[in-house]
């Protein structure tokens, strides 16, 4: 949630981005909204309801069923109720940097949730475009 509100304004301080920005996210269409609503940004939320999008950037981590029962236990988490047809599967925080050609110009993916690309850099490099 965090990281979508500095990204966003990152992008809204700057005047001359000329890029289409969204976020893909596991979880049911209705989740996605709902957080679209709570964290207001200038770009869509989407949701990647089969996990489709994760396959096809090879960012798909299946999570463990040692981790399974620890989410169930603990948390009372049924990601298979979550995240619809991606079931027990999250994608690895990522960032793509996608021209106009269609080429990935910069991408960052971390294993670490918690490390996630600067949005500084992200305007840099589409401003480098």
């Amino acid at each position: 949630m965090i990281e979508l509100r500095e990204l966003h304004e990152a992008i809204a301080s700057q005047t001359n981005i000329q890029a289409s920005i969204l976020a893909v996210s596991p979880e049911q269409k209705e989740k996605t909204a709902a957080l679209a609503e709570k964290v207001p940004v200038s770009f869509p939320l989407l949701s990647d309801v089969t996990g489709q999008v994760m396959e096809d950037y090879k960012v798909a981590w299946v999570i463990p069923q040692k981790i399974r029962d620890l989410y169930m236990e603990n948390f009372n988490r049924d990601l298979n109720a979550i995240n619809t047809g991606a079931g027990w599967v999250l994608p690895v925080p990522a960032t793509y940097i996608i021209n106009q050609e269609g080429d990935i110009v910069s991408r960052y993916v971390n294993e670490d949730y918690t490390s996630r690309m600067e949005p500084s850099d992200i305007v840099n490099i589409i401003q480098s475009l």
